[in-house]
Parts: C-alpha cells; sequence; structure tokens
C-alpha cells in the first residue's frame, strides 16, 4: 500500500475538528470556545513524556495510553539517534475495546484511518497550542465494539528533529477514528 502523508496545516485541521468533535461528544460543558477545546483536549490528554533517544543503536520504547479510555492501545516502537533527528519506528500497536467503556461506545466498528505524531507545548499565558511537528500517515483498520477484538498496526515511521523535542513539553502518538483522536504516548 502506498504511504501519503498530510500536509501539515491539512492534519491540524483535522485533529482541531477532532478535538472539537470529542469535546463535544464528550464533554459538551467544558467547551466554551474552539480554541480552548483545542487546547484543552491536547493539553489534558496528550503525552507529557517528551522521548528522547540513547544512541545510533536505538532503544525500545513501551507505548500505551491512559487508563479508562474507550480503547486500550499499547505497543513497542524503537527510537534512534541519528544525528540532527530521532528516528521512532513503530513495530507494532495493539488496539483493543476497553470492556468497562463498551456502553458508551456509539460506533461500531470504531474506522481508525491515521497514525500521527505531535510535538508541541501550550503557549505561555495563552490557551493556545504551538505545534513544533506533526506528521499524520494512513491507515486503515476496523475494530468491533467487542472486548474480545484486538486489530494491530505496525511499520511506520516518524523522523523528528531533536531541535524540536528540546522545546517540547508534550509528545504525543494519536489514532483518528474518522475524526475522533485516541491519545497515546511513550511510558
Amino acid at each position: 500500500m502506498a504511504r501519503v502523508c498530510l500536509r501539515l496545516a491539512d492534519m491540524r485541521a483535522v485533529k482541531w475538528l477532532g478535538a472539537i468533535a470529542a469535546a463535544v461528544l464528550l464533554q459538551p460543558a467544558l467547551m466554551p470556545t474552539a480554541a480552548f477545546a483545542e487546547w484543552d483536549y491536547w493539553i489534558t490528554n496528550g503525552a507529557s513524556k517528551v522521548a528522547k533517544c540513547p544512541g545510533p543503536h536505538g532503544s525500545y520504547v513501551k507505548l500505551a495510553n491512559a487508563d479508562g479510555k474507550w480503547v486500550y492501545i499499547d505497543g513497542i516502537a524503537t527510537c534512534k539517534d541519528v544525528g540532527a533527528n530521532y528516528v521512532f519506528d513503530i513495530k507494532f500497536l495493539k488496539v483493543s475495546i476497553n470492556g468497562t467503556r463498551s456502553a458508551d461506545i456509539v460506533r461500531d466498528p470504531i474506522n481508525f484511518d491515521w497514525l500521527g505524531l505531535a510535538v508541541y507545548w501550550p503557549k505561555p499565558g495563552q490557551q493556545r497550542i504551538d505545534w513544533l511537528y506533526d506528521e499524520a500517515k494512513p491507515i486503515q483498520g476496523s475494530l468491533r465494539n467487542r472486548p474480545d477484538q484486538k486489530i494491530y498496526f505496525g511499520n511506520l515511521q516518524f523522523v523528528v528533529p531533536k531541535a524540536v523535542t528540546d522545546q517540547a513539553t508534550r509528545f504525543s502518538f494519536y489514532l483518528m477514528a474518522k475524526g475522533i483522536p485516541f491519545v497515546f504516548g511513550a511510558l
């Protein structure tokens, strides 16, 4: 399957709409403005550990999302220092339904269409985000709303400039399911 990357501006628009949709569907009382919704969603749900790689031989990085979400996400990536950049190779990512949240899921199946990495930080004194790096790759997979079902993704690579990771306070991988973001990070 040919890989096609979305332009950074297009993916930000998709993420922004997904964050708004999630805020509207999941927490309508907390969304006073669209800018606040984007800021609040990505700051609240984004992973705060900024992954940095130890050397050119690489190391394994465990990936997972927070408990209590619609789906459980866990996997393994390798992280390599390649001069001016870090390379993150997602070896595998397992996604399964959280049985305690199954009744809350209205989409059946959940259709995943993008897997991305966003590196960012909140602008001081503002409710805005400074997106330092954001890349999403197309994927395709469906997960039925049954706790015994699993879906796997892998063989996806992100090359992130070291200068970007040095500025960042948030480092979030995300799966998109037709506009709904599922955020996970490095442990």
